[in-house]
């Protein structure tokens, strides 16, 4: 079966990425530790101890969504990253699967307040209250870019 999906655990207190004696992270995971402003994730056969995301680093990250094998995050100015797989366009684009966050740009002129994905699936909220939805939803519906739900 498919590897079981992670959530995203409580900041930690310390500016230090957790080390994997000390804690039992859920196998696919993210961190933003809140005073180091670095994302830590780890993952699947690749990462298996947590890995700074140097993307990111300098911008403060509000929300942390991890799907199957592709994660978003929303900084604190709404805009939209991601990274991983991209088999089912996850990622908001018809590029390639990618270990580097990039930024949805089809969503760039949105402001995002929350972030959501599911197995191969991703979703935002605008601070609108308008749903975009992309990838492979229910019902083999699939979206190659984020799409406006009515």
């Amino acid at each position: 079966g498919a590897p079981p999906r992670g959530g995203v655990p409580a900041p930690a207190a310390s500016s230090s990425p957790p080390s994997p004696e000390s804690q039992s992270p859920p196998p696919n995971s993210a961190r933003n530790t809140q005073r180091s402003r670095f994302l830590y994730c780890w993952g699947g056969q690749r990462y298996s101890t947590p890995r700074k995301v140097p993307a990111l680093s300098g911008m403060t990250i509000t929300s942390v969504a991890v799907g199957e094998k592709h994660v978003l995050t929303l900084t604190d100015d709404g805009k939209v990253f991601s990274w991983g797989e991209n088999t089912h366009f996850q990622l908001g684009s018809s590029g390639p699967s990618s270990d580097t966050p990039a930024l949805v740009d089809v969503l760039s002129e949105e402001t995002g307040v929350g972030v959501a994905c599911g197995k191969t699936f991703s979703c935002m909220v605008t601070k609108e209250g308008a749903l975009y939805g992309w990838g492979h939803l229910d019902a083999g519906i699939e979206f190659s870019e984020p799409t406006l739900m009515d």
